[in-house]
């Protein structure tokens, strides 16, 4: 019986595949609880959520011409 051996590169591929799989698995997750967090934050505190749109073109796409300062999440921009 002929068997086909499997390659260092062949399991390497495979490895790859199935970490970038199981990252995008958790990042559905998370993106799904985060989602769950801001519904929960907006009934909890009642505070608005704005979209990165809103954000960005408030702050004319982040530009650094608008940046306050340095907080403890990052940049504060005016």
């Amino acid at each position: 019986l002929y068997k086909p051996s499997i390659s260092q590169k062949n399991i390497h591929i495979f490895d790859r595949l199935f970490h970038v799989v199981l990252e995008n698995q958790k990042q559905k997750e998370a993106t799904s609880m985060d989602s769950e967090k801001v519904k929960e934050n907006e009934a909890t505190y009642n505070l608005p959520q704005f979209s990165l749109r809103t954000v960005g073109g408030a702050t004319d796409k982040f530009s650094r011409s608008n940046k306050l300062g340095e907080g403890a999440y990052g940049p504060v921009l005016k």
